[in-house]
């Protein structure tokens, strides 16, 4: 029965829309030399998603992937907080997307930006309080043709737990955009 639960939970996760993803304080770490180890390392983050056709659209050839690929470096200010320089970069397949209309493989540079964490802003009774900032710099196409000057984002967490393994969270994430037009 549980091998039957995981095959169609790990089947029925594969046809989401979108896949969201929630960079906290696991992730894949990869450390260069003993120096480092201690406050500096590196962090490769990627998520691949691929949309449902739109309704009324049917597929007549290979579907278009999406992914969303940063490369981190971070440091560790102490046990609860770090700051991050993300370098990101959207690479799409070619293929049909999800109007049926047929695009090229592309990749391009994202907006780079300056990522603080702070996973312990306290309580309020049993809630556990956790934070991020991140500045973004318009390094990606969309922000040039916008106008962009920087973006901020603060991102607030509010995490409850229901049982040893299990905590339902909160999260709210404002955007503040400087534009030039």
């Amino acid at each position: 029965m549980l091998k039957k639960a995981l095959a169609l939970s790990l089947v029925f996760s594969c046809f989401g829309t979108v896949a969201f993803a929630q960079e906290r304080e696991e992730s894949m770490v990869m450390s260069v030399g003993d120096s480092l180890r201690r406050n500096w390392n590196f962090t490769l983050f990627s998520v691949v998603s691929q949309a449902n056709m739109k309704p009324g659209k049917t597929q007549t050839d290979g579907r278009s992937q999406d992914s969303y690929t940063y490369l981190s470096a971070n440091y560790k200010i102490n046990a609860d907080q770090k700051v991050s320089l993300r370098i990101p970069f959207v690479f799409n397949t070619a293929g049909q997307n999800a109007y049926g209309d047929q695009v090229k493989q592309e990749a391009q540079l994202s907006d780079i930006h300056i990522a603080y964490a702070n996973y312990d802003l306290g309580y309020i009774g049993d809630v556990d309080l956790a934070g991020n900032a991140k500045l973004y710099l318009p390094t990606s196409k969309y922000a040039e043709n916008s106008g962009m000057i920087a973006k901020l984002r603060l991102e607030m967490f509010f995490d409850y737990s229901i049982g040893r393994f299990s905590y339902i969270s909160y999260g709210i994430k404002p955007d503040f955009f400087w534009q030039s037009r």
